[in-house]
């Protein structure tokens, strides 16, 4: 992707704004964006969108210091600890956690068939709401998505900023 970006500035198609007439405008998903594209393509990344369902510690809110002082008390150096790798693999734990804390709360063995069923019941008013997602983070013996909210993103100054209020896909269910 930063190929791309950077060769299109180069040549003059980027677009200034979003579907600027005979310019491209760059959109992502997930792996596509983040920090380690704007180190890869720099000024070129201006303008580049990106939807994710992980929280950017570019945005200030309270999912910022607690990201940034966890990865601090495990030795992350700055790039780790801002990445939205590092978000998402944070996300990971905690849903193992979570399920592991209801699970032994139900008053169950934690078992990979009791893990199953509690994943399974994690939606609804059961969801789980991590600090790390934009939205709540659901299962079911049907829906593997996890979080079906995402937020669009936009590089402006050199960082990802938040356009707009997070969304469902009209393809979600």
């Amino acid at each position: 992707m930063a190929t791309l970006i950077n060769d299109a500035q180069r040549l003059g198609l980027s677009a200034k704004e979003f579907g600027e007439k005979g310019k491209i405008t760059f959109l992502g998903c997930h792996y596509t964006g983040g920090n380690d594209l704007i180190a890869l393509a720099g000024s070129a990344a201006e303008g580049f969108y990106w939807t994710t369902s992980y929280r950017l510690t570019s945005e200030k809110g309270p999912w910022t210091d607690w990201q940034l002082d966890l990865a601090k008390k495990y030795g992350r150096d700055d790039k780790t600890a801002n990445s939205h790798n590092y978000t998402n693999g944070i996300m990971a734990a905690q849903v193992a956690v979570e399920a592991i804390r209801r699970t032994r709360e139900a008053g169950k063995e934690v078992t990979t068939a009791t893990l199953y069923e509690t994943l399974n019941q994690m939606n609804g008013d059961k969801s789980y709401e991590p600090l790390t997602t934009v939205g709540p983070v659901n299962y079911s013996a049907t829906d593997r998505m996890g979080v079906d909210t995402l937020q669009l993103y936009v590089v402006k100054d050199g960082a990802f900023r938040s356009e707009g209020e997070p969304f469902k896909p009209e393809f979600i269910k």
